[in-house]
């Protein structure tokens, strides 16, 4: 799972954060980050290499568990049967249509769960959240973790995608082109013609 290692550390201290957790372990599940690479790469293609495993490495470099890529792919090379050349060739190559589509796709979901999280806010009267109070740190996570298990991200609303721009109108095919040169050599002849016929009539 993407971010493990990192969240695993605040679970231990925080049983709270479990339910955050569950829903990036939602968010970030490999099949649907694999979803995401099948829709928008136009070129490259996963076979035993899969783009997920690709999105697992990386967070661990940028979110500071692992020095490298390559400290990270070491630490589980029991899991991952490719070689480490391949990891680097897969990251060399990775279309940019691929890593906007991630983005959207993420910051997609996290603006869902945050929206309904504030909609709770609202529709709930205070004395809906006492009985959470009395519930002892684990008790309170091991709650939200069944709920946020339990969550269908298929029902949130997807957002749509932005509008394509208008095509631009080609130039008639009756319409003749005429080269930048050609216009400035007959405007060279006119103004010489034109002095021509000014000394003519002069007395």
């Amino acid at each position: 799972m993407v971010f493990n290692g990192l969240f695993q550390r605040f679970v231990e201290a925080s049983p709270a954060c479990v339910m955050h957790r569950a829903l990036m372990e939602n968010i970030f599940a490999p099949e649907k980050l694999d979803a995401v690479f099948q829709r928008a790469a136009k070129v490259q293609y996963q076979r035993e290499l899969l783009f997920s495993t690709v999105v697992e490495l990386t967070s661990q470099v940028v979110c500071r568990l692992s020095k490298s890529t390559r400290m990270a792919y070491l630490a589980q090379r029991e899991r991952i049967t490719v070689s480490l050349q391949a990891i680097y060739d897969k990251l060399g190559h990775i279309e940019l249509g691929t890593s906007e589509a991630l983005v959207r796709y993420t910051s997609r979901q996290a603006s869902e769960i945050q929206s309904v999280y504030g909609g709770m806010m609202v529709a709930l009267p205070p004395i809906a959240w006492k009985s959470f109070q009395t519930l002892s740190p684990a008790e309170l996570a091991k709650q939200l973790l069944q709920w946020a298990r339990a969550a269908d991200l298929s029902r949130y609303q997807k957002q749509s995608r932005d509008p394509k721009p208008p095509k631009q109108k080609l130039p008639s095919a009756q319409a003749r082109h005429v080269a930048t040169s050609r216009l400035l050599e007959e405007q060279r002849l006119r103004k010489q013609r034109k002095r021509k016929t000014t000394s003519r009539s002069r007395p």
